[in-house]
């Protein structure tokens, strides 16, 4: 019998709130999307911490992937900024300096590279745009406090963002340039943060070229049932090597 365990291919969302909620069945569920896409072909692993900024995920980062761990990711999508980018002044105390933002992500790069990822299987994603007023509105319903941020300075985030990825190599989804074209942009967002359903599906649609050129050439993991061989107990169609 052979004893090879298949293996699939691997894509990881790693980021703050706008990854955790990436599977959310309503809403922001643009991790999903790619998922069901993807069924029996990859497998699409979110990693988000809903809160965090760069400054956190620098640390947790080498605690979650490594060496081994790390083989089999096609491709690694990072998505952070939209908490660097609060006032630091805010309460909340997430605000990170534009300088060390870039840093920060930098170092989150050359990581992924140090156990195994090329520039090629790393794609960055910027923040998208913030509505104030819409937030400040979810903030005063939950008993939050008054929210300190501005679109103004998620825009230069994002052009940090995106500037670090095209001078490293990497591909980029300018997310906030790209939903800032949209005369109604509020309408990605569900609270002035998060996405919404239709920003979700935006998402999705930004991001799939880039996912498509990585799998286009990865083959259905397992035949067809209606090819099994009903009466041989170890089918020889079955792979006996890896997909990748």
């Amino acid at each position: 019998m052979d004893s090879y365990q298949l293996k699939w291919p691997k894509i990881i969302l790693f980021g703050d709130s706008l990854t955790q909620h990436s599977f959310e069945p309503e809403n922001g569920l643009w991790g999903a999307l790619l998922a069901d896409r993807l069924q029996r072909t990859c497998d699409v692993i979110p990693r988000g911490f809903s809160g965090y900024n760069t400054r956190m995920c620098k640390i947790l980062l080498p605690r979650i992937f490594n060496k081994e761990n790390i083989q089999g990711v096609i491709l690694f999508v990072i998505c952070l900024g939209a908490n660097d980018c609060c006032g630091a002044e805010s309460p909340t105390q997430q605000h990170v300096p534009l300088d060390e933002y870039v840093q920060n992500l930098y170092q989150m790069i050359e990581y992924l590279k140090s156990i195994g990822l090329s520039k090629h299987q790393i794609l960055l994603i910027t923040p998208p745009p913030y509505h104030h007023e819409t937030y400040q509105e979810y903030c005063m319903s939950v008993g939050s406090a008054i929210p300190v941020r501005s679109n103004e300075m998620v825009a230069k985030y994002a052009a940090e963002c995106y500037s670090l990825g095209v001078s490293s190599g990497l591909d980029v989804v300018h997310l906030y340039r790209e939903m800032s074209k949209d005369q109604n942009w509020s309408r990605f967002l569900i609270d002035g943060l998060h996405f919404s359903h239709t920003g979700a599906v935006f998402v999705y649609t930004q991001l799939w070229p880039h996912v498509a050129r990585r799998t286009e050439k990865l083959k259905m993991i397992g035949p067809l049932w209606t090819d099994f061989d009903k009466e041989d107990k170890e089918d020889k169609r079955l792979p006996s090597k890896p997909a990748l």
